[in-house]
């Protein structure tokens, strides 16, 4: 199911990369702690406002959001929707992820700086050992 709102622009990109199912899914981090989860996420601005589809149906840029949330659960389930891909040994993951948001370019762009560019970088260096 494409992001709600973007619809059309999911169905006039699909002819731009056939092979990737473009806004099919929208894709988050969950980082669990001993008695806590955290959700991380980005995704436009103002997901629902005509100028955001039109920039990014004009291949543009828009204005994105990182999003942190404690959840209000004190496990994740592995679901169809939920895929557990390791541990994190970091000493502080949670610096880890805001040094990291910091860093992030906060324009988000279809193609090139998404939601699935934001979870794979965040999760690799989630699951990158640390160097003592």
């Amino acid at each position: 199911m494409p992001l709600v709102g973007f619809e059309k622009v999911a169905a006039a990109l699909k002819h731009m990369q056939p092979a990737k199912q473009l806004l099919e899914l929208h894709t988050y981090t969950l980082l669990q702690g001993p008695d806590q989860v955290w959700y991380f996420d980005f995704l436009p601005l103002r997901p629902t406002h005509p100028t955001t589809a039109a920039l990014l149906l004009s291949a543009s840029a828009a204005p994105g959001e990182l999003r942190v949330r404690k959840l209000e659960t004190r496990a994740v389930r592995v679901s169809s929707s939920v895929r557990l891909l390791g541990s994190c040994l970091h000493d502080d993951p949670l610096q880890l992820a805001a040094d990291y948001n910091r860093a992030f370019n906060t324009q988000l762009h279809l193609l090139h700086n998404n939601c699935s560019h934001h979870t794979e970088g965040l999760t690799c260096l989630l699951l990158t050992p640390q160097h003592s």
